[in-house]
């Protein structure tokens, strides 16, 4: 069973890793490769039905741009600056921004999460 999320904990200090597989358009922007289920005998049914296993969530410039820096070595707070230094006033308010998609990433379990003491 997966452990309750701490509320008390910084979403700035922690480390974004990706859990899903990407793919990249020659312009850069990012594709990413979600399964629709995780149950490995809804999948084998899914493909034997002859459906695709898979969905494919198309990120725009933004997304694409904090996927790429998802990468297990940098917390969110630096994250949010190199935003904030690639886009500029674009991307504001980038904090609040980049927590809602942060969030959102988690929710749908295409990055966990790590707070250097998991």
């Amino acid at each position: 069973m997966p452990k309750k999320p701490d509320h008390n904990k910084n979403l700035l200090d922690a480390i974004p890793v990706r859990c899903v597989e990407w793919t990249e358009n020659p312009e850069g922007k990012i594709a990413l490769v979600a399964p629709k289920f995780r149950l490995h005998w809804m999948r084998t049914l899914i493909v034997w039905l002859n459906f695709k296993p898979d969905f494919h969530i198309h990120l725009d410039d933004f997304g694409s741009f904090i996927w790429r820096e998802c990468d297990g070595k940098q917390n969110c707070h630096a994250i949010g600056i190199a935003l904030k230094t690639y886009f500029g006033n674009d991307v504001e308010p980038v904090f609040d921004r980049l927590g809602i998609f942060i969030r959102l990433l988690v929710a749908r379990r295409l990055v966990r999460l790590n707070f250097g003491t998991d």
